[in-house]
């Protein structure tokens, strides 16, 4: 059977979701289902849930804000993205997801991001439809993805050429 030690039993629930919460920070239902996962049944698994939230080893707030600042950080990602991954592990966001995670905050990620791909040698008139589907695949608001291009730096290449007069 899955998460039995060599000798055929299986590891403290305690000890497993300590050694679990090393790797990253886990809501109450990734922890739950990762000690389900492992082969302990479903009232070990939430006595021990319940046991690591007392002793403030898990908490649903803590972990929301530990995804927002980790999707802002590396590997950006826009907030309808973070609201799905939130809604995976558990955590229901409401209109306080736009408190922590601001239009500005947005727009100015897409920005970075848009430097970063421009780097490459990809300028952003060639390529605006390939890095709006980029940046919208990532969870970004349209809205803030046709502001932050707007606003983005042009080229010399890109500049628009003055009238040709005979």
């Amino acid at each position: 059977m899955a998460g039995r030690r060599k000798d055929g039993k299986l590891p403290d629930p305690v000890n497993y979701s300590l050694w679990l919460l090393n790797y990253k920070p886990r809501s109450v239902k990734e922890m739950t289902l990762a000690l389900k996962k492992r082969g302990f049944s479903d009232e070990v698994a939430d006595e021990t849930a319940a046991s690591l939230i007392r002793w403030g080893y898990i908490d649903d707030e803590r972990y929301k804000n530990y995804v927002i600042e980790k999707r802002k950080r590396s590997n950006p990602k826009g907030r309808d993205f973070v609201r799905r991954e939130l809604k995976e592990a558990g955590i229901e966001c409401g209109p306080e997801l736009e408190d922590l995670y601001t239009d500005e905050e947005e727009q100015a990620l897409i920005g970075k991001l848009l430097a970063r791909w421009s780097r490459s040698g990809q300028t952003l008139g060639e390529n605006r439809d390939r890095f709006y589907g980029r940046l919208y695949r990532r969870g970004f608001a349209p809205g803030n993805i046709t502001a932050a291009m707007e606003d983005f730096p042009k080229s010399d290449a890109e500049e628009e050429a003055p009238p040709f007069f005979d």
